[in-house]
């Protein structure tokens, strides 16, 4: 454990000291989600809307930093699995990440807050803040639709059973 956050803590001072190199896994993940929040940054539409649904394959080569893309002979431009928040925002642009966040985990978030004394609305708050708070900065999860199919699945089971008025 000592290692890993040593490790951490070369990469943060790497970052600090403003060296665009990457040193560890730490650095790629910030220098790749810098570069993609420049490129959003530098057009009003892409802030907003970001690029949308294109393919790998018809977005051009800009960026640098990211896995090598094998079929493309270059690093990988739009779904790097590293970092949700590089791939939300090049996806969604600034306004639309902060809708995804707002419209969709914080409705759950504090329906599940409201019910934590039940087990599984606890288990699947702590899954939840965790994924977006902790997970989303190493892995893309967050950013695909797959991520709220256990969610909900444990959600609705745990629901007290629907009654039916009786017609006397």
């Amino acid at each position: 454990i000592s290692k890993r956050f040593d490790d951490a803590g070369e990469d943060m001072q790497s970052i600090d000291a403003g060296s665009k190199e990457v040193v560890g896994n730490f650095s790629f993940r910030m220098l790749l989600f810098a570069e993609r929040a420049n490129y959003i940054s530098q057009d009003p539409q892409r802030i907003v809307f970001g690029v949308g649904s294109i393919q790998e394959k018809d977005f051009p080569t800009t960026f640098l930093i990211g896995l090598n893309d094998e079929e493309h002979h270059r690093p990988t431009q739009l779904d790097t699995g590293d970092i949700a928040w590089a791939t939300l925002v090049l996806r969604l642009g600034f306004v639309g990440t902060l809708i995804y966040v707002f419209a969709v985990f914080v409705p759950f978030i504090i329906y599940c807050y409201k019910r934590r004394r039940e087990v599984i609305p606890y288990c699947l708050l702590i899954y939840t803040l965790v994924s977006l708070l902790l997970i989303s900065f190493t892995y893309k999860e967050i950013a695909a639709s797959y991520f709220w199919l256990m969610p909900i699945i444990l959600l609705t089971s745990s629901l007290p059973p629907r009654q039916v008025p009786s017609r006397h």
